[in-house]
Order: C-alpha cells, then sequence, then structure tokens
C-alpha cells in the first residue's frame, strides 16, 4: 500500500518560535516570514534584513525581498489598511430562532452577562467535591508534626563524645 504524499507546506513564521520553519529552511530567522514548496522547490519570502543571509545560508531554492511585493499589494489595494481585521467588521451571526425584536428583556439588557440566546440552559452554582469539606474540617492533631532540631553536642563544644579529640 503505498502512503499518501503531503502537501507541501505555507508556513509564516520565525524560526525562534516556530521549529517547522527552521527545519525546512535550515536557517535561523528572528523575524517572522513567509516560506512554502512549490514544485519541489523551497521559497522564501523575507525582509530586507534577512534577504542576503537567507539567500546564502538557507536551503530555499528561491527567496524573494518581502518589501517589492508589500509595495505591489498597496499599489492594486490602496483601500486596504495593514493589519488585522476587527471581528465589529464581520456580520452578527444570531443562534438559530432568535430575531431583533424579541421581546426578551434579557436580550435588550447592555449588561454583558445578562445577554443569553433562548437555547441557553443556566449552569448551575459551582460546588467543591465532596471530600473537601472533610480535609477543611479535619482536626490538626491528626496531622502528624514532623520537628527537626539540631544533634546534641558534647560538653567539650565538638560532635565527638570519645574522647578522640
Amino acid at each position: 500500500m503505498a502512503a499518501k504524499s503531503l502537501p507541501p507546506p505555507l508556513l509564516y513564521a520565525d524560526t525562534t518560535r516556530s521549529p517547522d520553519a527552521l527545519y525546512f529552511g535550515r536557517v535561523e530567522v528572528p523575524d517572522p516570514f513567509i516560506a512554502f514548496g512549490l514544485r519541489g522547490k523551497k521559497y522564501a519570502v523575507v525582509g530586507a534584513l534577512e534577504f542576503g543571509r537567507v539567500k546564502k545560508t538557507s536551503s530555499f531554492d528561491v527567496v524573494l525581498p518581502l518589501e517589492s511585493y508589500v509595495k505591489r499589494a498597496r499599489d492594486l489595494w490602496p483601500e486596504r489598511k495593514p493589519g488585522r481585521k476587527r471581528a465589529s467588521r464581520f456580520p452578527k451571526i444570531s443562534p438559530p430562532g432568535f430575531t431583533k425584536n424579541s421581546s426578551n428583556s434579557a436580550s435588550t439588557s447592555k449588561s454583558p452577562t445578562a445577554r443569553s440566546s433562548p437555547h441557553a440552559k443556566s449552569k448551575p452554582p459551582l460546588k467543591p467535591p465532596p471530600f473537601a469539606k472533610a480535609i477543611v474540617s479535619a482536626p490538626s492533631a491528626s496531622r502528624p508534626q514532623k520537628t527537626f532540631s539540631a544533634p546534641a553536642r558534647s560538653p567539650a563544644g565538638n560532635c565527638c563524645t570519645e574522647g578522640n579529640g
């Protein structure tokens, strides 16, 4: 039975946090970079500070400069701002059976804890396990107390009591 071959990786990481990136490129890069495999070749897209070193010392077949691709992306999509999108830009999805005009007073409340869907079950309060009460209420006399004391010394002030010193 022939084993299935895995697709080539697509990585965006730095090698200090990702051993996969280090193993794939065989070079240490402290800043996150893009690495991928395509048609049997290894590609890396790195920043200008790492470009020369990665090109010379890595096992990547093709090393591309990040800045030229960032400039191209900004030219193609000038209205997009760099960074992650906020969750508020995405449409809000309501649970099934829930409508905005519901007469449920909890849904109109401003308190985040008061919001609940009609399908949500209330959770019982947390209780300690049954054995916890026995541990807390056990008298301290039932627990053995360990005491440590220094060894007794001889009247001469040394530890030898047989007269060797």
